[in-house]
């Protein structure tokens, strides 16, 4: 599923801005936590962006993927991360 969703999401972006993929792995939480039996992902954005902690080195956002706050929502986040960024569809 990582090569599907690379050529999907990652090749309408990497053209614009730099992309690197991160995965979200049972094994790798922090000491002392555990996941629920059942788990087969953590699922929970905080694990997500340690997860990305090597590959974040400067301003980011963690984005959702089922939720969707409206184009202006990321124009605003955009402009805060990087001035005079804009986001076109």
């Amino acid at each position: 599923m990582a090569d599907a969703f690379k050529q999907a999401v990652g090749s309408r972006f990497d053209k614009r801005v730099s992309v690197e993929f991160v995965f979200q792995e049972l094994d790798k939480l922090p000491p002392g936590f555990t996941p629920p039996p059942a788990a087969r992902n953590p699922g929970a954005p905080a694990h997500a962006v340690l997860m990305a902690a090597d590959a974040i080195s400067g301003p980011f956002a963690a984005i959702n993927a089922d939720d969707f706050y409206g184009a202006n929502s990321y124009r605003l986040l955009a402009d805060h991360l990087v001035p005079a960024a804009r986001i076109t569809p």
